[in-house]
Order: C-alpha cells, then structure tokens, then sequence
C-alpha cells in the first residue's frame, strides 16, 4: 500500500464532456509528449470526481474481545477518504452534540483524529444517531429553529475543539419511531441551518468549512415518510445510503435472502442496491453526492429442512444473533464450509450445517465498485471498517477494503490517480 497522496483520487473523463476549447487542445497536440499531455489534463480538474470511500469505526470495538477489538490505531493508512467515528448523542434539551461513551472523549477523540499525522488527507467525522439514538431528542432538536441554531453553534464548538473535520447525521428514522409526522420536514430544516452555520463559521474563521453528511435509508416507503430527498441534497456534501439489510430475520421469510444483493429478481425488484440506487437518482438526487452501502458483515439464519426458523447464531465476538462479522464468515469457511454464489444478485453465501450466511467477499464488492463507476455514483460506504478482517486471522489484512479500493483503481486504470492514456 501506498502512502502517495494522489492514490485517494481516482479521475474519470467520461462522465462529462470535454469542453470544445479542450477537445481542441487535445486534437491539435499530437506532437505532445505523453508527460505534457498528462498534465494538461491534470490540469482540467474541472471535469474530474473524486470516487469517495466513506468508511464508519464503530466506538463499541473497542470492547470486543482479542483478537478483534478495534482501536483506532488499527485503522490502514489510506484505506478510506472519509471516516466517522459512531455514534455521539444529541442531549436531552436537543441542543448539545456530546459522547455516547464517556470513555471517548476526549482520549477515544484525540486518538481517533491523531489519525491524520498518518494520513493528513484523511476526513475526519463524528456521527450522531444511529439505530440506538433516541429519536425523541431528534425531535426536540428540530422542533424550533432556535433549537436547530443552537444545536449548530454547539455542534462547531465541540468539532471544531477536539480536531473533527465534519458532523454525519444518522437520525433513524423522521417521522418514524415515535417521531412527529411534520419531522420530515424539519429535518430538512435542520440540514439546511446546520450548513448554513457551517458556511458562516468557515467564513469568519478561514478555516475549511466543516463537513455535513448523511446516512439515509434507501427503501421508498421510508423515504416517502421520512426524508425530502432533493432538498437534502442542496445542503449535504454527501449521502450515504444504507443498502444493506434490505432483508433479515426479522421478516417473516421461509426462504433466506440475501440483505445486500447488487440486483434485484423477477420476485423480489425492490430490496437490492441498484434499485435503490436509481430510485433515489430519480429523486432528483446528484449521483455524486450518492454512496452506495457496503456491508462488512452477514445476515444469518438458522434452517429446519431448508426453512427459516429464525436468526442464525451468535458469532464468538460479535455475540450478536442473525449477524456476524466478516471475520466470523471467513472463519467458517476457513474451517471447511463452501461458498456459493446467486449468480443474478453478484452476491456469495454458505450453508454451514443449519446455518445460512449471506455475506459481502472481495468478488462481490469489486461487482458493486464497477456498478459506481458505470453508473456515475460519488463512491462507497462501508459498514464498518472494524468488521474486516483487519487482524489476518484468515491471511491477508483488511482484504474487504483493499479490495474496495484496488477495484476502484484497476477498473480505472489509475493506480497513481492521473487518467490513463491507453
């Protein structure tokens, strides 16, 4: 792995034209030698994307047991362009940005962002909410505008304070969980004066505006119930779709499904990630801004005579059932079980005696890259960088996200990150 800093970007032409006055430069040139037309072409930034790689550190892996307890000293350098440590809280006023685990701040935070004396390029976030966040003190929050404004103020402080670069928000879900109805809106409304707060403390300060991101569910029903999709988009840098768990043990199913599949079948259209991902595009949302989930983990099922009979069992570390790490997955296959594949969804699983395991491996997530880079999306989102198999306890280290990130260089053909010239 490199340390070279124009690894992180990753150009592509195609998705824009070229401007007349460029297209001339380029036909007219062809005594130009390869060096000189590269940096012409450097130099048209304009028309070049950065491919994203949005990674979450979940603050609680910590405390798993070794050898799989994540601290942030075992993030890889390079790895991601983006990461959120998960989750602070909203105060029970909704006015305040402080920790969920008291243990984090500040000794968690500053180790957290000395990350960037390793990697300077790295943005650093905080993310708020998550499926444990208490939508109640959401809904206080955006109940007023004075709420919103204060909220922002204390939310510039407390980043701006312990070195972060940016705010996520994972409000699950407005309008949902006993949250108001109206919540739809206000939360767009909160977006909007978080941002605006954002640009004004930039301007006062010179200092880069901090960071305002999302993660947001993809299923329709909810985002007819909770979000104003277009609207968001205005104000947040970058929408991280939630494309995964789309199914679960949760459902009443008898046949297991996979929770992260790339397509969809003739029975099941709605629950895979390219659906999702065009429908939210149909929403008026600019596919830069979108990043499509990607689940270091698997959703499991325990089988009687290959029916569901309910979630499939705890893994050793993760202790949680109907879920297991991608460190537990490759264990068991390491251990003798074979993978297989649903050729149509791009997606592997295995059957383990009673247990089922639909799971994300490095063929399937170079599958889901190549649908970004086809489609024009702004890049990934990985749920979560600590579920790789960051320790080798199968072979090589972090080979989900290396595979994220080589997929995005090979199908490019930029390992330096400069466009290739055939």
């Amino acid at each position: 792995m490199t340390g070279d800093h124009t690894q992180n970007t990753i150009y592509r032409f195609a998705i824009q034209p070229v401007s007349p006055q460029i297209h001339s430069l380029f036909s007219c040139c062809g005594m130009w030698s390869r060096m000189q037309f590269t940096l012409l072409l450097v130099a048209w930034q304009a028309h070049a994307v950065k491919y994203q790689r949005f990674c979450y550190l979940a603050s609680w892996a910590r405390y798993r047991a070794d050898p799989v307890a994540f601290n942030p000293e075992d993030v890889g350098v390079n790895l991601c362009t983006h990461l959120a440590y998960a989750f602070a809280n909203v105060d029970d006023s909704g006015t305040k940005l402080i920790s969920a685990d008291l243990w984090s701040d500040p000794v968690m935070y500053k180790r957290f962002t000395n990350l960037k004396k390793k990697d300077p390029n790295l943005k650093l976030l905080v993310s708020v909410g998550g499926w444990d966040g208490n939508p109640k003190v959401f809904s206080s929050l955006v109940s007023t505008d004075k709420n919103i404004n204060t909220f922002a103020g204390n939310a510039i402080n407390f980043l701006r304070s312990r070195n972060f670069d940016g705010l996520d928000v994972d409000w699950e879900f407005p309008a949902a969980r006993g949250s108001s109805p109206s919540d739809r809106q206000r939360f767009t409304r909160m977006i909007q004066l978080i941002r605006q707060a954002f640009n004004t403390d930039a301007s006062r300060t010179g200092k880069d505006r901090l960071l305002l991101t999302a993660a947001l569910s993809p299923d329709p029903f909810r985002v007819s119930l909770s979000y104003e999709p277009a609207k968001l988009a205005s104000y947040l840098d970058l929408i991280s779709l939630m494309t995964y768990d789309m199914h679960g043990h949760w459902e009443e199913m008898k046949t297991p499904a996979h929770h992260s599949a790339l397509y969809g079948t003739p029975t099941d259209v709605i629950n895979n990630v390219a659906f999702a991902a065009t429908f939210w595009t149909r929403l008026g949302v600019p596919r830069d801004k979108i990043l499509l989930g990607l689940p270091f983990y698997g959703r499991t099922y325990t089988l009687s005579g290959g029916t569901v009979t309910g979630p499939g069992n705890a893994g050793n570390y993760t202790r949680h059932s109907g879920t297991l790490a991608y460190y537990e997955v490759c264990k068991i296959l390491q251990d003798g079980a074979t993978g297989q594949r649903i050729d149509a969804q791009k997606v592997p699983f295995l059957v383990s005696k009673n247990q089922w395991v639909g799971y994300d491996d490095e063929k399937s997530l170079a599958a889901k890259v190549k649908y970004v880079i086809d489609n024009g999306f702004g890049g990934v989102m990985v749920w979560a960088l600590d579920m790789d198999d960051f320790k080798s306890i199968c072979g090589k280290a972090f080979p989900l996200m290396n595979a994220v990130k080589n997929a995005f260089g090979t199908m490019t053909g930029q390992r330096t990150g400069f466009p290739s010239l055939g």
